[in-house]
């Protein structure tokens, strides 16, 4: 597996799966019944456009050529932040997951960044536990409380 910036044509198709909401299911947007996996896709896709608009980065894994991951990172004064990396669900492979958050910390590392930051949803168990097998700790916990009057 070789992760690196991704073109044009690789970006719009991360994007495309990521938009599609077959991605990230335990999202509390994806949760949340009156919106759902698709609404937060495009909430995530957005996120990453918003990302790269700003000289961001989306550096995407590839086994033999194909697309298996990506991880988005913003590189801020002296700190990265890993927003967001995940597998894709056309050519997933084995462990995908941990090396993307990897790749965020390696990228960050090789940029100068003295350190890297990432926000995970207490509820995304998966998540929680590979960005701690990729050596982060917790350092805060916030709550999100939702209530929807229509």
């Amino acid at each position: 597996i070789n992760f690196e910036d991704a073109n044009d044509v690789e970006t719009e198709l991360v994007l495309s799966e990521i938009a599609s909401g077959e991605i990230f299911k335990t999202d509390r947007i994806a949760l949340d019944p009156h919106f759902g996996c698709k609404i937060a896709g495009v909430r995530y896709a957005n996120w990453i456009r918003d990302t790269l608009n700003c000289s961001g980065h989306l550096l995407v894994a590839k086994k033999n050529g194909a697309l298996s991951g990506f991880v988005s990172v913003a590189l801020k004064d002296d700190y990265a932040d890993a927003i967001l990396g995940g597998a894709l669900s056309s050519n997933r492979i084995p462990s995908i997951g941990v090396m993307c958050s990897y790749a965020g910390v390696t990228f960050a590392r090789e940029t100068g960044a003295k350190y890297v930051i990432t926000s995970v949803s207490s509820n995304n168990i998966p998540a929680m536990k590979i960005n701690l097998a990729a050596g982060y700790e917790i350092k805060d916990s916030l709550y999100v409380l939702v209530r929807h009057i229509s």
